[in-house]
């Protein structure tokens, strides 16, 4: 099933290196040392709850707000 998928679950590193291709991205994953101490997010139902009313992220407060606090200039 990951050839017919094009093993999706790694296709996070094909965006970090376009040239390597579909068939080689579980190898890559297991070769990059910094992907190996990536920390697992949980998520709760509250935060995917809260996560609902969130819509645009503000460079400025780092985080997610609802369009209700956009400053339309």
């Amino acid at each position: 099933m990951s050839w017919v998928t094009g093993n999706i679950g790694f296709h996070h590193i094909h965006h970090l290196n376009a040239k390597i291709p579909f068939y080689n991205l579980p190898n890559a994953m297991a070769e990059i040392q910094m992907l190996k101490e990536v920390s697992v997010t949980q998520w709760r139902l509250s935060d995917m709850y809260q996560n609902f009313s969130c819509h645009v992220w503000d460079e400025n407060k780092n985080c997610l707000v609802p369009y209700s606090e956009i400053e339309m200039s």
